[in-house]
């Protein structure tokens, strides 16, 4: 029946009222509606885009913020990592922009040198992903964990003892990226490391690979030094940089000015593995470690291992070691000691103008192809942030997807692979569920049939409980499972809510409402109380019986802190405390996503019994 006839509907006025009552309608709806889309938006972002209140996500529209968000994730949020690596100056990655046209010349002759000299351990680093965002297990994180579950066939006690680890869970397996080009990092990879370096050089895909900038490296300690002020350090150095993509680092000491910085970072900052010296540092060397080991060749001998008959024996490093006495040395002498006219370096940067060379007749030849100007070829940049670009272009749709699933992974797999969450809840609630099922019916059925002289003192008790919130309850119920030793076990979460004074009143009145003419002609035909208790009661409170289960399930499923308090044992959490868990340790996103995945089952139930439910408003009657 329309709330407005058809006769009301000729005026005016009641047509106006009639629209804004549906434009209130719509506004309300819009109220309810908008704050869960941006929830669900949320949980979709990261902890940079999260405060842009948008219902669509920016990523998924514009190719400039997707870039932007890829290059941040892949450098792992570290702007000066990914200042060296492009040659820029960045002041946030939302300042980045992608390079615009280019000749596809660059890409391909890069690709080109890659693929001709495969690269090695000290040529790129790994972009495992944003790691500094709290919960957040990005792509290759979750790839070189699921590789090293492979190897070792999931069984994580076998992993600790060949590789001398003592990580309790799989969500322990997380690395860092490297910053191979400092001269903090080693390059010792043993133990784990050893496997994360083969994970890295063998199945690490091309995306997830930036290949280090000596220049950049030398770029940013320049900028450091001087500000950033261009024009500062073309005056202290006597240089003509037009941009501060044009510093480069030479193979050897360059003179002037730029000389002394040039001698200062490869002697102090850079990573050894990049640094060699020329035979004719040799007698400076072997000087070095006569006067160090006070001409006791034996005892060099003790502490490196060796043979060696005097100190005229000892060869120049070659390759330089990554742990033990003898990097110690060269690291000193390298500091201190070694000749500055033998010091050279070596990188991808300068393989790859070799490779240039080899591949151009000339400079005027390679700067047609590329689109640059070029002086020399040993001022020939990696096209860093060209490649990227080609990259990006190439994955859009799986890097989309990625940003839009991460999320949602992490909490899965926390809640699949981390504990028993998901067997624990459903053992819970199908308990809680029967249990409302069996002791809240049969008490209201006891009142509504037997009807004492006390039932509504009974009822009155049973709905003070109501009055007390649950956390007043919960020391008293702790102690009570405690001194019955039934902490952690599902006895401990079940029995503190199996019988509820509001189920029962409920039910009660609900069988007060029952003909009493069904339950005296089953008594004539010699039923018994069981009998009419499950075949007349139970069978015509289909509705409400639904309606109670629905609130036991709600209930336990939500039931946080009982669980929380009774069952500490991380073998009996339930899916509420495990997400409470991860909801300490991550971020924003994280949690609107957990959100989500926790309401889904409710959701699905409601959808599945709404229809006995509605039935349930209604007071059934008898035909």
């Amino acid at each position: 029946m329309p709330i407005i006839g058809s006769v009301g509907r000729r005026s005016l006025g009641v047509r106006l009222l009639n629209i804004c009552i549906h434009f209130l309608l719509i506004a309300g709806g819009i109220t309810m509606v908008y704050p869960f889309l941006i929830m669900l938006t949320g949980s979709v972002k990261c902890e940079r885009d999260f405060k842009y209140l948008n219902i669509i996500p920016r990523y998924l529209i514009d190719e400039t913020i997707l870039f932007q968000k890829h290059i941040r994730t892949k450098y792992n949020a570290r702007l000066d990592l990914a200042q060296e690596a492009l040659r820029k100056r960045l002041i946030s990655f939302e300042k980045l922009q992608p390079p615009g046209d280019f000749p596809p010349r660059r890409v391909e002759d890069w690709e080109a040198f890659l693929e001709s000299r495969p690269p090695t351990m000290d040529h790129f680093f790994f972009g495992l992903g944003a790691v500094s965002e709290l919960g957040v297990e990005p792509a290759m994180q979750r790839a070189i964990k699921e590789w090293l579950q492979e190897q070792y066939e999931n069984d994580l006690k076998r992993l600790n003892e060949e590789l001398g680890t003592n990580m309790l869970s799989w969500e322990e397996v997380r690395f860092v990226p490297e910053d191979f080009t400092k001269r903090r990092h080693l390059g010792d990879y043993r133990g784990i490391l050893a496997r994360f370096q083969e994970f890295k050089e063998n199945y690490s895909p091309e995306l997830y690979r930036y290949y280090f900038s000596l220049d950049g490296a030398f770029m940013a300690k320049l900028g450091r030094r001087y500000g950033w002020d261009l024009e500062a350090l073309n005056q202290a150095l006597k240089t003509d940089f037009q941009q501060w993509g044009d510093v480069h680092l030479s193979r050897r000491k360059p003179p002037g000015p730029l000389g002394a910085l040039w001698e200062e970072f490869v002697r102090e900052d850079l990573n050894l593995q990049f640094i060699r010296l020329d035979e004719e540092a040799l007698p400076v060397w072997q000087e070095f470690l006569r006067s160090k080991y006070h001409e006791d060749i034996y005892f060099l001998n003790k502490v490196y291992e060796t043979a060696y008959s005097n100190f005229d024996e000892i060869p120049l490093v070659e390759e330089v070691p990554t742990r033990g006495i003898l990097l110690v040395d060269w690291a000193e002498f390298v500091e201190s000691e070694a000749p500055a006219g033998a010091l050279s370096i070596r990188s991808a940067e300068f393989y790859y103008r070799d490779f240039l060379k080899g591949r151009y007749r000339t400079l005027e030849e390679l700067n047609r192809a590329h689109g640059t100007n070029y002086r020399s070829f040993e001022t020939v940049n990696i096209p860093t942030l060209e490649w990227e670009w080609t990259l990006f272009q190439r994955n859009k749709r799986a890097l989309r997807w990625e940003f839009l699933t991460r999320n949602f992974i992490v909490v899965l797999n926390m809640l699949l692979f981390e504990g028993r969450a998901i067997w624990n809840t459903f053992v819970y609630c199908s308990l809680a569920i029967l249990a409302a099922l069996i002791v809240n019916p049969m008490a209201a059925y006891a009142l509504s049939r037997y009807k004492p002289p006390s039932t509504y003192k009974i009822l009155l008790f049973l709905m003070l409980t109501m009055s007390f919130p649950p956390m007043v309850v919960g020391i008293p119920q702790f102690l009570l499972i405690r001194h019955l030793g039934l902490l952690n076990t599902f006895a401990a979460l079940i029995l503190p809510t199996m019988a509820s004074g509001f189920s029962i009143f409920l039910l009660k009145g609900f069988f007060d409402s029952l003909p009493q003419e069904l339950f005296e002609c089953a008594t004539l035909d010699g039923a018994s109380e069981w009998t009419m208790f499950w075949q007349i009661a139970m069978a015509l409170s289909k509705p409400i019986l639904a309606v109670i289960a629905l609130g036991a399930f709600t209930v336990a499923y939500g039931n946080f802190m009982l669980a929380f308090i009774v069952c500490q044992d991380p073998r009996m959490w339930t899916l509420m405390v495990h997400l409470y868990m991860l909801q300490q340790r991550a971020s924003q996103p994280v949690v609107f996503a957990s959100l989500i995945i926790a309401a889904i089952p409710t959701f699905l139930i409601f959808l599945f019994c709404q229809n006995i439910i509605l039935r349930g408003i209604v007071v059934p009657t008898e035909k």
